[in-house]
């Protein structure tokens, strides 16, 4: 099993050297093919907030990380198409039915070595070959139920 992963990582370096990715990227794709199990120490990677929320990461020995939003008034998203599929008539009121559909990502920097960047699950299932764009996983909640945070960043 072992032989196997080194040469699948063999041939990821390979690809991703000659498209410009990240080593990253690389240690990303390489981390889903391993025992899920494992850890994976990636300190000294920076971690950048592209949403418009604060995003509060809560350790195990009950300190809290706070990552500020980088850009509030331009926080990633993925494009979204609108198309009215019809009206519903309530209170002899014309309300519209819309199907949404979601493109490209936006405001997003390219993949940058030692960078990931905290996304919407919307805007990272808009790219999922970026393996540098993690969501906040495993919601903290508050009293009144309302998330105050995560436990966990995921990869889609």
């Amino acid at each position: 099993m072992a032989a196997v992963l080194e040469f699948i990582a063999v041939i990821l370096s390979i690809i991703i050297s000659v498209a410009g990715l990240s080593a990253l990227a690389l240690a990303a794709t390489v981390i889903e093919k391993q025992n899920e199990e494992e850890e994976i120490n990636l300190s000294g990677v920076e971690i950048v907030n592209l949403t418009p929320h604060e995003v509060n990461l809560y350790l195990g020995n009950g300190e809290v990380i706070s990552y500020p939003p980088a850009n509030k008034e331009a926080p990633a998203r993925a494009a979204m198409n609108t198309k009215i599929i019809g009206y519903l008539n309530i209170n002899n009121q014309s309300i519209p039915i819309t199907r949404n559909t979601y493109g490209e990502l936006e405001n997003v920097p390219p993949p940058s070595p030692n960078k990931l960047f905290i996304v919407s699950a919307l805007a990272a299932q808009a790219a999922p070959w970026r393996k540098d764009l993690i969501i906040p996983s495993d919601p903290v909640r508050n009293e009144k139920n309302q998330i105050v945070g995560c436990k966990s960043f995921s990869i889609i």
